[in-house]
């Protein structure tokens, strides 16, 4: 089992090549031509989806058949999490998800892992942090801040427990499941509280 140092995993960002630019040293790396190589992969794809979309057959080949199932399974995910909004969020939360899958494949074929960088999980972080924040504070100003009863905590120890340690609005469809839920949910809060 034991192996030489040649065969240890390299987790390290190693320059390839070395600039200066506006008086700065900037350095070519293993993350950036990873990520070239999997934007360039990403675009191809893209392209190639598109093409296959505006030649759509009734009777559809395989390509078309996984195009339609990813693109069903995406927004049937995020319609079910965000109801009318999912529409707007759709293609960047796909965009996001094939991304960072062909980042995590590209270890496969000889390439350094993209998402091993600290600095593109971050961005990525960071960017969606953004999105979140921004359309919280639009859809419900500074209350987007305040605590919300949809999710929440129950001690292990009460006899009314709901079931689980967090609960999820994201089955309830109408406003009258809601409102029913929320008058459950004050009643089994206000009886832990005692």
């Amino acid at each position: 089992m034991g192996g030489g140092a040649g065969n240890e995993v390299d987790f390290m960002i190693h320059g390839i090549v070395k600039y200066h630019l506006f008086g700065q040293e900037l350095w070519l790396t293993t993350t950036t031509v990873g990520m070239t190589v999997i934007t360039i992969v990403l675009l191809i794809l893209a392209f190639v989806a598109n093409r296959t979309m505006k030649k759509a057959t009734e009777v559809p080949g395989t390509f078309q058949n996984i195009l339609e199932l990813g693109i069903e399974m995406l927004e049937n995910m995020t319609f079910g999490i965000l109801r009318g909004n999912g529409k707007r969020f759709a293609n960047y939360i796909g965009t996001i998800f094939l991304f960072i899958l062909f980042c995590n494949l590209s270890g496969l074929f000889g390439l350094r892992t993209v998402t091993a960088d600290f600095g593109v999980t971050f961005l990525l972080g960071l960017v969606t942090f953004g999105i979140v924040q921004y359309q919280g504070i639009k859809n419900h100003g500074v209350g987007h801040f305040m605590p919300s009863r949809a999710v929440f905590a129950v001690s292990r120890d009460r006899r009314n427990a709901l079931s689980s340690w967090r609960i999820s609005l994201s089955h309830l469809t109408t406003d009258a499941e809601i409102h029913e839920f929320l008058a459950v949910f004050d009643a089994c809060y206000h009886e832990l509280v005692k």
